[in-house]
């Protein structure tokens, strides 16, 4: 009797601690203001579009808004496939794959994501062709300073692109890019890493840019 009440008790010990078994997605710990700590939950490269729409609806309930993150490594279009068709009838979507990795020989794309309307990008050393192509309603889009190449039509009738943030601290590494034309006309730069005015930014991405921001991050 005092074995199988030691075994029950070493159960019990194992299953109330932190060894869980593996979630379809995991969570990450995030300050939402006040004292209290909040989890946003973190889709991986193999969610389903329930664990899509679930992370979506609990991210939402914490923080109002409609935000999805992507973490991992990410090898093929899958995710991008089950997340086109679990979010086909939503808008106004948060993206966030700074915590995702690509291999730079990858060629899956958003195109045609039409709920998408903030992307913060991979850091990855380049921005695949039509990778964003036809994503309408897209208006802000954060790209990293692992950049050196960006393809010409990966914003193919972005129409409605605003703002542009760039983590990097040289202008030269995207020299000569120049990946926006036709009705494709952001206006925002952000360049939260650059403290002073510079005239190397003023043609950046080949964009007459009606606002640069020193110093700033754009709005989420």
């Amino acid at each position: 009797m005092k074995k199988v009440l030691i075994l029950f008790i070493f159960i019990l010990t194992m299953t109330s601690c932190k060894y869980k078994i593996t979630s379809p997605y995991s969570e990450y710990d995030i300050s939402l203001g006040g004292n209290e700590n909040k989890t946003l939950s973190v889709i991986d490269a193999n969610a389903t579009e329930d664990d899509i729409k679930n992370a979506l609806s609990n991210n939402k309930e914490l923080t109002g808004k409609n935000i999805i993150i992507v973490a991992g490594y990410i090898s093929s279009s899958k995710i991008f496939d089950t997340m086109k068709t679990a979010l086909q009838n939503e808008k106004n979507i948060e993206l966030d794959l700074s915590n995702a990795s690509f291999d730079n020989s990858y060629n899956f794309t958003l195109e045609n994501a039409a709920f998408l309307q903030t992307v913060l990008f991979a850091p990855t050393q380049k921005l695949a062709a039509n990778f964003f192509s036809g994503c309408t309603s897209l208006e802000s889009i954060q790209l990293t300073s692992s950049l050196t190449a960006i393809e010409s039509t990966s914003f193919n009738n972005c129409s409605s692109l605003k703002n542009v943030e760039y983590l990097g601290a040289s202008a030269d590494i995207l020299s000569g890019v120049k990946p926006f034309s036709g009705t494709v006309k952001p206006t925002d730069l952000y360049l939260p890493n650059i403290s002073s005015q510079s005239e190397d930014w003023k043609d950046f991405l080949g964009v007459s840019w009606a606002n640069i921001h020193y110093g700033v991050s754009m709005p989420k």
